[in-house]
């Protein structure tokens, strides 16, 4: 980000980065992309989302349009490439201070690691550490052999939003496997403010209890109903969970994704004084 744009961040942006004492604030889950999947449909939109995601404090997203599934003939690495770019140029053009980087939310399908290899799909930031993988939402499908592969591959798997699949309710020592194979829970924030309805809710919780969790992110889709809201569940969490908690969830592992940098851990997020 040029000096210019840093010294235009807004006051939620300046909050964030003073509260937590970090130099960027990291949305790891976002569908900011226009006219790619389900996120805003044109350029407009697009930019009403990044504006809004300044005003919650964030100043890095990554950009992850879904891959395979309903959208796998539509949506290719190259042309979410194109569009991320396209997208930072018009930010810088608009004075927007936010920085977006290419990623992809990927349907769990064992050709995942091949597709991943010729740069079909895309990881994280483009680092090639992390790979959000998303579930069905209906239909329960275990990911472990895929789960398995990426860890062989020295990739991790980030598991998108579990908490919104109901079937996992009775699937713990399931979900267990996956963490015990290397992968990660990525959490909405919504989920924890009640946004995303009561059982999302009790199981974002839960895990969180449990210490199973790793990251929150916005996965953010517009302006209304899908609309970023990170300020509200840092509070929520800060006050049920600690600042120690807030700050690895929220700050620390999101902007290890970005880098490209190991994990801060899972477990950590109950240590720390609440503040």
């Amino acid at each position: 980000m040029s000096t210019a744009r840093a010294n235009n961040l807004s006051a939620a942006q300046r909050d964030r980065l003073s509260r937590f004492n970090v130099d960027s604030c990291v949305d790891v889950h976002c569908h900011c992309l226009s006219g790619l999947d389900d996120g805003p449909a044109d350029m407009s939109e697009a930019l009403g989302l990044c504006r809004a995601l300044v005003d919650d404090g964030v100043t890095c997203a990554i950009a992850t349009p879904h891959q395979l599934g309903r959208y796998e003939t539509e949506i290719s690495g190259e042309r979410i490439v194109k569009a991320v770019d396209e997208l930072n140029e018009m930010l810088q053009r608009e004075d927007v201070p936010l920085q977006v980087a290419c990623g992809a939310e990927i349907r769990v399908d064992m050709r995942v690691p091949e597709l991943l290899e010729c740069g079909e799909l895309l990881s994280l930031g483009q680092t090639g550490r992390f790979v959000l993988i998303e579930l069905p939402h209906e239909t329960f499908v275990n990911p472990l052999p895929l789960l398995l592969r990426l860890k062989d591959s020295g990739i991790v798997p980030v598991i998108a939003h579990p908490e919104r699949c109901e079937y996992l309710a009775k699937q713990q020592p399931v979900v267990a496997s996956w963490l015990n194979a290397g992968a990660v829970l990525q959490l909405t924030a919504g989920s924890l403010t009640g946004l995303c309805g009561t059982r999302a809710s009790q199981q974002a919780w839960g895990w969180l209890q449990a210490g199973w969790v790793a990251l929150i992110a916005s996965d953010a889709h517009g302006t209304s109903d899908r609309r970023p809201v990170m300020t509200a569940a840092i509070e929520q969490l800060t006050a049920r969970m600690g600042h120690g908690a807030a700050r690895v969830l929220c700050i620390e592992n999101p902007r290890h994704i970005w880098a490209g940098e190991p994990l801060a851990g899972r477990l950590q997020a109950h240590r720390g004084g609440r503040r």
